[in-house]
């Protein structure tokens, strides 16, 4: 039979060793924890206890004690030890254990290092003991009821603690109380790393933590190795600062931003200028979106930042509007002669290629076309050409007051050749008349 390699992972104090006397008999119970190359173990095995007064080498004072078989859950087990009396009189003792699996024919496997008996099992002699005990008689290792407890080191509870209800708890901690239940506090005031709760898996990676793990700042984090989730039963998920409420995700899936009802997927409510805005990380150039509370318009605007111009659309009948201020601009000139450049274009009707079918035709110019034209007009992104149409409307405008230049001209042309035709009939007539007046003399 193949005989499996087990050690003692930790057993310190009486957390991992747990001797409790019984008082009227010499029986104490012994708790380990065994793992089985590198892993808690399980399965029944055969265990054998010896009693020396060093930790190595040394005397036999007790046993050796057989305890075949012994059933270990999950690296655990429980066993009760008898050794008889006069083997615990006050000395050091040292518990010798050997291990082997079940049924084999093999020698124990001896445990390295042995374990010290701390002063718990001399609770033994109570057997033989008569009288009262006073607090300063008892080990500062004995936890009393009527006194304030710090436990040091590494301290292992194997059963579900409860604190201040009372009565047994079905969690592994359960705490009531009317004021602080818990507190996590630092070493000194102000430090970094003051304290926090971290979560961790079976292995011990971690997987995230609570509370202060910054560099003194006092500030708490909510930190996770993946993705963080707040999902409440019922109600909603809320954000506060010292400020009030910032942000509120209700059950139905909306987000309210300064908003505690919202009416939709993102709802963000706030003064003029600050309620949207669209940063680039790289310039830091920014876009501020807001509807507008001046005169009650309603409109939303569209602002540029740091510096910059602006747009809106009114709220009335959505009529779009740009910014022209003079005041924003330098270097004006009047356009000159663009009449010959607009006869140029070629004014199309089409359908763009993403549309579904039986969409109805768009009307426009074609970028590639405009551009030998006016280049002004025309841009490019990511390698497609577009075109800033309402830049085409004062061109249009000069182009209009070129026509209606040249119109007036022909006209005033026409006009003094009719004046030239009238002088000449007027002449005619007078001739004529002449003529008439002659003839009627002769």
């Amino acid at each position: 039979m193949k005989t499996k390699k087990v050690l003692i992972l930790s057993l310190a104090s009486w957390v991992g060793v747990s001797l409790q006397a019984h008082a009227q008999t010499t029986k104490f119970t012994y708790q380990g924890q065994l793992t089985d190359n590198g892993s808690p173990a399980n399965g029944v095995y055969d265990l054998r206890f010896t009693i020396y007064d060093v930790l190595t080498g040394g005397s036999v004072v007790g046993g050796p004690v057989t305890n075949a078989p012994t059933s270990v859950s999950n690296g655990l087990f429980v066993v009760t030890l008898d050794f008889g009396a006069g083997v615990f009189s006050g000395g050091d003792r040292w518990l010798d254990i050997g291990v082997r699996t079940n049924g084999s024919a093999s020698d124990y496997q001896v445990l390295s290092p042995r374990q010290q008996f701390t002063s718990t099992p001399y609770a033994i002699r109570a057997a033989t003991f008569s009288g009262a005990i006073s607090d300063s008689q008892l080990s500062p290792n004995v936890a009393r009821l009527n006194a304030n407890q710090a436990f040091t080191g590494t301290n292992l509870f194997l059963a579900n603690v409860d604190i201040g209800t009372g009565i047994s708890t079905e969690v592994l901690l359960r705490v009531r109380g009317a004021q602080e239940g818990i507190r996590i506090q630092g070493p000194t005031a102000g430090a970094s790393h003051i304290g926090y709760i971290s979560f961790a898996d079976l292995n011990g990676t971690p997987v995230g933590y609570l509370g202060d793990l910054s560099a003194g700042d006092s500030s708490m984090f909510l930190d996770a190795f993946n993705s963080v989730f707040l999902r409440p039963k019922s109600g909603d998920v809320v954000l506060e600062t010292s400020g009030g409420r910032v942000l509120t995700a209700t059950a139905s899936g909306n987000v309210g931003i300064r908003t505690s009802s919202p009416q939709a997927a993102l709802h963000v409510r706030g003064a003029d200028a600050v309620q949207l805005r669209l940063q680039n990380q790289v310039n830091n150039e920014y876009w501020n979106i807001y509807s507008e509370s001046f005169n009650n318009s309603g409109n939303l605007l569209f602002a540029a930042g740091p510096s910059g111009g602006y747009a809106w659309i009114r709220k009335a009948d959505g009529v779009y509007f740009s910014s022209s201020d003079g005041r924003l601009k330098r270097d004006i000139t009047s356009l000159g002669h663009v009449l010959h450049r607009v006869l140029q274009l070629r004014p199309v009707a089409y359908h763009l290629r993403a549309e579904p079918e039986k969409t109805p035709r768009t009307f426009g110019l074609i970028a590639q076309e405009v551009e030998p034209v006016f280049p002004e007009v025309v841009g490019e992104y990511n390698g497609m050409k577009s075109l800033a149409y309402s830049e085409l409307v004062p061109v249009t405008v000069r182009a209009i007051q070129e026509l209606n230049q040249k119109l007036e001209d022909k006209l005033q042309e026409k006009n003094k050749e009719i004046q030239e035709l009238r002088q000449s009939v007027a002449e005619l007539k007078e001739l004529v008349g002449k003529l008439a007046e002659q003839q009627a003399a002769d």
